[in-house]
């Protein structure tokens, strides 16, 4: 049978339990009805924008106003790692998504 407000997403947190993000399918989708069938949410994280480190990432399954299925009950280790670009330290746990232009004036 069909089923509205349905919210599929996930949690991001550092690996000591600080939220970095949450994002739903229905930015994609919307809050509408979905019909009864099989359906497949993926997400396309940006390039680089988290730093290294290790976080946690929690499924989330809801009826949006109604009640949680799954939330904070199944979750994976994420472990971003890289070659380092500089020696330089940076703070915080994202990368900023934009662009230094420089210009001499």
């Amino acid at each position: 049978e069909p089923v509205a407000n349905l919210l599929v997403g996930f949690d991001v947190t550092t690996w000591d339990g600080i939220y970095v993000y949450r994002t739903y399918d229905l930015e994609h989708w919307g809050q509408g009805l979905r019909s009864k069938g099989r359906y497949v949410s993926e997400f396309e994280m940006t390039t680089r924008i988290l730093r290294e480190g290790t976080y946690i990432v929690y499924l989330l399954v809801g009826i949006h106003r109604v009640r949680w299925i799954s939330r904070g009950q199944i979750a994976r280790k994420l472990i971003v790692s890289g070659a380092r670009t500089s020696d330089v330290t940076y703070l915080g746990v994202l990368n900023p998504p934009g662009k230094w232009k420089i210009t001499k004036t």
